[in-house]
């Protein structure tokens, strides 16, 4: 195909993300095109995708995408006092990963990737941190001070982009925040570029750290978008239940039901 036909594309790309079981980033939509060969993996097209998606948004024929650059704040309002009672006691929790043998936290790169990473392991209790580029020194901070103060076997579980960046990103989160027991780079590791033939990064910048990276793996750099979510899902989940029991985590979150039903049966 010499041209894309826009109109088509969008279609095709409006189909899938309302099929996806969570929003999905822009990017991720782009590399979803490219890997089912729709578009060319360039630049050019991901900002041509980024303009006609949002004409589309506007005019109420796309679905929305995730997007955690820009948010709006507001105050939450309640009619009264028994309204917020009952709102704050459904999201009431326990301490989920008591009893639990290591302390685990997820760490991700990429800001618009930290709900769906969520959605898939928060509501076992750890802590998923944006990384976001090199993070911020308040980010890393509060992060050393619970490992520390929480006393149980750290593990760190990483999911960043493979390329030079990417790794370096790593390297220094892992260095201001002191994971003694574990870490490991659950996503994107050299051995998944191969075996999932994913698609290479279409604006990555070249640092001074490239020249390294390439003589170990290549002249290779792919973002973690590239890999489909459910995919990432199962790589971390599997990942995850290592350091995790259930029967333990069952336990605590039937003690949380009871301690909510209570609540409503006396408000």
């Amino acid at each position: 195909m010499t041209r894309n036909s826009w109109p088509g594309i969008v279609k095709i790309a409006g189909d899938w993300v309302r099929a996806q079981p969570y929003p999905v980033t822009l990017r991720q939509v782009h590399y979803y095109l490219v890997a089912t060969q729709v578009v060319a993996n360039t630049y050019s097209n991901y900002k041509t995708l980024s303009k006609v998606t949002t004409r589309a948004r506007e005019a109420e024929t796309f679905p929305e995408l995730e997007d955690k650059t820009r948010t709006a704040e507001v105050l939450g309002a309640f009619e009264d006092l028994s309204e917020f009672a009952l709102g704050v006691a459904r999201h009431f929790h326990l301490d989920r990963t008591r009893g639990q043998e290591y302390q685990v936290v997820v760490a991700v790169e990429k800001r618009g990737l930290v709900d769906q990473v969520f959605r898939a392991v928060g509501e076992r209790g750890w802590m998923v941190v944006p990384v976001a580029g090199y993070g911020s020194h308040t980010i890393k901070h509060d992060v050393a001070e619970q490992v520390e103060a929480d006393g149980r076997p750290s593990v760190l579980l990483y999911l960043g982009d493979f390329d030079a960046s990417g790794m370096d990103i790593e390297r220094d989160f892992v260095a201001k925040t002191d994971f003694s027991s574990k870490v490991i780079r659950v996503a994107l590791t050299a051995e998944q570029v191969a075996e999932y033939d994913l698609p290479t990064a279409v604006d990555k910048e070249r640092d001074s750290r490239a020249a390294a990276f390439a003589a170990q793996y290549g002249h290779v750099q792919v973002e973690i978008d590239a890999l489909p979510m459910d995919l990432l899902r199962d790589l971390l989940i599997a990942e995850v239940d290592q350091w995790w029991d259930r029967s333990t985590w069952e336990a605590v979150v039937a003690e949380e039901r009871a301690l909510r039903a209570e609540f409503r049966a006396r408000n």
